[in-house]
């Protein structure tokens, strides 16, 4: 019952959340909400073995029971036998006693009018007498005590060894009992371990299957995840560590191969990731230009023409429109810094408020961004 109890106990635990109550046998069990058919068949195997096996119990004990009881009945009647054969013997030895002594008293008696008559009466020869008469009660006596010693140690010898033989025959009896329950032990054993097996085996398939569903449905999530966070065309690095952040929460849910599958799309959007590249150098030169004129602006918007110098060559830009929170920018630079970012460039330049990051684009016509981007290979 070893196994199947502790099995079932373990089942038991693992989806009531609390030890089985034995008070409940017979009872049969309730179906959680949501417990998998694999939890409850398998939960069910596992309660009918244990069910056979306290059967079993009861009735391996009511047979060793009933064979104590009539060893016990027998063994009392053999003593009882014993005792009736003790009693004879110890009748017998009294008996013998008596009728040596009734014998010697009558010689005892008879003797004087005996040596009279034969003419044997003189005190030497009675003394003679009686003293033969004495050795013989005592000898007969002897014999009789001997006789009931030897008796009474062949009758103890035959009861030892029919009592021997008694618990010899029951020993065996119940051994045989034991080995008869022991088996269906065995075979309910075997059953508990092929259930199990089964229904590791089925765990896992469906396990695996969860992990399946899972990352189908997460993959799709993620690529939804990732298409509304490039809406803007850019994806900054805070937005991509978000990505890969949902992708390690979702890690156990998946499972390990899922996993380096989500891994290896993750991979492939580090290409959308922004990529700032400082210009070292390059720096705002003129702050506003119209028909040939300069003006100092302390405030930037979209619109705004300025030049950029880099390496000893100047080029006429204009802001084009803010560059977008996504590319995440705040934390790079100060004013009058420039960037190129995934093939687009930006420049920081004084609001009201501070500084702002904007997107530059050509000037009046010019080429000159154009050849801003070469100049950088900037495709």
């Amino acid at each position: 019952m070893a196994i199947a109890k502790s099995e079932f106990n373990k089942w038991y635990k693992q989806h009531y959340g609390t030890d089985y109550n034995a008070g409940t046998k017979g009872t049969g069990l309730v179906r959680p909400e949501n417990m998998k058919d694999s939890d409850w068949n398998y939960g069910n195997q596992l309660y009918r073995y244990l069910e056979q096996s306290e059967a079993d119990e009861a009735k391996r004990k009511e047979a060793i029971g009933a064979k104590e009881s009539y060893y016990k009945e027998a063994q009392d009647a053999l003593a009882k036998n014993y005792m009736n054969a003790q009693s004879v013997l110890d009748t017998g030895k009294k008996s013998q006693q008596q009728a040596a002594s009734i014998s010697h008293d009558k010689l005892m008696k008879y003797l004087p009018t005996q040596l009279k008559a034969q003419g044997l009466d003189g005190v030497g020869v009675s003394q003679t007498a009686i003293l033969d008469a004495n050795a013989r009660l005592a000898s007969d006596m002897g014999k009789i005590e001997n006789q009931y010693s030897a008796d009474v140690a062949e009758l103890e010898a035959s009861k030892s060894d029919d009592m021997n033989a008694l618990l010899k025959y029951k020993s065996d009896d119940i051994d045989e009992i034991n080995a008869k329950y022991d088996a269906f032990e065995r075979e309910r054993d075997n059953g508990v371990n092929a259930a199990s097996y089964t229904y590791d085996t089925e765990r896992v398939r469906e396990d695996e299957a969860q992990k399946t569903a899972t990352f189908e449905t997460e993959s799709i999530n993620l690529e939804n995840l990732y298409a509304d966070k490039m809406k803007d065309g850019n994806l900054s690095q805070d937005e991509y560590n978000e990505l890969k952040k949902y992708v390690e929460d979702i890690k156990d849910s998946v499972g390990e191969s899922n996993y380096k599958k989500l891994e290896a799309v993750l991979k492939g959007y580090e290409n959308s990731v922004a990529k700032v590249n400082k210009l070292a150098g390059a720096e705002v030169q003129k702050t506003d230009i119209y028909e040939g004129n300069s003006y100092e602006l302390k405030e930037y918007g979209v619109g705004d023409n300025l030049e950029i110098v880099h390496n000893g060559k100047k080029y006429d830009v204009k802001t084009v429109s803010a560059a977008p929170s996504s590319l995440g920018l705040d934390s790079y630079g100060s004013n009058g810094d420039v960037a190129e970012i995934n093939g687009e460039l930006y420049a920081c330049l004084p609001v009201r408020n501070g500084s702002q990051w904007f997107k530059l684009g050509k000037w009046g016509g010019l080429n000159n961004y154009q050849s801003f981007k070469d100049a950088y290979g900037i495709k």
